[in-house]
């Protein structure tokens, strides 16, 4: 159980309402809340993907922010936290490499190459909004950098013989947390203009994503061998790893915190392909299905940041916005994207 405040749970079965923001035949993956929570930025397409944002209650159309001719591919594009811009993934000029783009102007700055195919590790906005922490390949190893949105030189902030990935801020942004290869059984930190590293030991077999809880107190991590992953948490400081999956189904995409760190939202995979979207509570140990008939190794799910919203994909390939309040499972408006 997560040792931690707040208010029951209350999210139950058949009191949830789902819209999607997109129905037609492209794939919409990589979901990301504005910081208000007023809109989803998402990447949608069918002859590569281009970045949309909608507003996150459903109502309007989208907006399409990334443009150009081509089968290029623009992926993970994550609002800054002041809101007018995004950092994304792309190929779009023949080189992996990661960009932003002005949601005021639309203006597009190329930054750092990625060496890699960039669809592998998203990109993260420090929370003070002064770096973007990336992976990146450099003479066959891949590393964790950063770099400012404005541009210049990036900063190595690891430099090992082995793969170091999925970086991840810490609320101050004086931290980042990662997974390196030197130990995968390990969550490693290290200041976030760089230096020595620490591990955190955790017993576990192939972590990968940490998550940082609100609080800091707690890392949340998926681990497990050959792909089977499921769902951890662990003391920031170190100790015993706590399970929040059970071995009943594959857990399945990177699980997300609540904004108030008492509850957690993850996917599990069922028979047939299909899975279910599930909220954990922390201070009853307990888990809800919320949704059923999504993806589970897409995208999501992803909490907005009051906390009423969590976004996910349908079986559809659709992205789903799944409103906690009463309410009946809706389908909403349609996206052109051909």
């Amino acid at each position: 159980q997560i040792p931690a405040a707040g208010p029951p749970d209350t999210l139950q079965i058949g009191q949830v309402r789902a819209w999607s923001l997109g129905t037609d035949d492209a794939l919409d993956h990589s979901p990301y809340y504005s910081p208000d929570g007023d809109s989803i930025a998402f990447s949608g397409g069918i002859a590569g993907a281009r970045i949309w944002i909608r507003a996150s209650d459903g109502s309007g159309t989208a907006r399409q922010v990334t443009f150009g001719d081509g089968s290029f591919r623009d992926w993970y594009g994550n609002f800054s936290p002041d809101g007018r811009k995004l950092c994304f993934s792309s190929d779009r000029d023949g080189v992996d490499r990661l960009w932003t783009v002005s949601l005021d102007d639309g203006e597009l700055k190329p930054l750092a190459e990625l060496g890699m195919s960039m669809g592998n590790v998203p990109p993260a906005w420090s929370p003070d909004g002064s770096r973007i922490a990336y992976t990146a390949l450099v003479d066959g190893n891949r590393d964790i950098y950063t770099i400012s949105p404005d541009g210049g030189a990036p900063r190595r902030i690891t430099n090992d013989p082995l793969n170091d990935d999925f970086p991840t801020w810490a609320a101050d942004s004086q931290t980042l947390f990662y997974v390196s290869a030197r130990d995968s059984d390990s969550i490693w930190q290290i200041p976030s203009t760089g230096g020595n590293p620490w591990s955190i030991p955790t017993g576990k077999t192939s972590v990968i994503g940490p998550k940082p809880s609100p609080d800091g107190r707690w890392l949340l991590f998926r681990a497990g061998p050959g792909g089977i992953w499921h769902t951890w948490i662990i003391p920031s400081e170190g100790g015993e790893a706590l399970s929040v999956t059970t071995a009943d189904s594959v857990q399945g995409w990177a699980p997300d915190w609540a904004p108030d760190g008492t509850h957690i939202a993850y996917t599990r995979g069922l028979r047939g392909g299909a899975g279910e979207l599930v909220v954990f509570a922390g201070a009853s140990g307990t888990s809800r299905t919320l949704a059923d008939s999504i993806v589970t190794f897409a995208a999501g799910p992803f909490w907005s940041p009051d906390g009423t919203r969590i976004t996910c994909m349908s079986m559809q390939r659709d992205l789903l916005v799944v409103d906690v309040a009463t309410g009946n499972i809706d389908t909403l408006a349609t996206i052109d994207q051909h």
